[in-house]
């Protein structure tokens, strides 16, 4: 977590998108062999650059928010919070509302820095 990878219980069965989760970074996406659900997909995105969310290590004034708070930038929620401890977590957000460079908060629990996981897509 602290180096950015998620673990299996961060990532939404059946809902995760690769590119999101850092997997091209990790080595898990060939761009030139293999076959498997979403390579289209996925290849496409990539090409494109079209990635509009991606993991972050956020880290709280206080202590991490639970796992799956929704992290909220003037009101709209833009990501939620994964894996965490002490002032550190990882969490989902959508890269638009990073870069607005706006306060973000999970519930009541302030955010006061926001760095970009070493992946692929941020």
């Amino acid at each position: 977590m602290h180096c950015g990878v998620p673990d299996s219980h961060d990532i939404p069965t059946e809902k995760a998108f690769p590119l999101e989760y850092g997997f091209d970074a990790l080595g898990a996406v060939s761009y030139n062999k293999g076959c498997f659900v979403g390579q289209e997909l996925t290849a496409r995105t990539h090409n494109r650059g079209k990635v509009k969310k991606g993991l972050h290590l956020v880290e709280f004034a206080e202590s991490a928010a639970p796992p799956g708070t929704p992290i909220k930038s003037n009101g709209t929620i833009i990501g939620e919070t994964l894996s965490g401890h002490g002032k550190i977590a990882l969490a989902h957000l959508r890269l638009d509302a990073v870069a607005a460079n706006r306060p973000l908060a999970a519930g009541d629990a302030e955010i006061v820095r926001v760095q970009a996981a070493p992946t692929g897509t941020s």
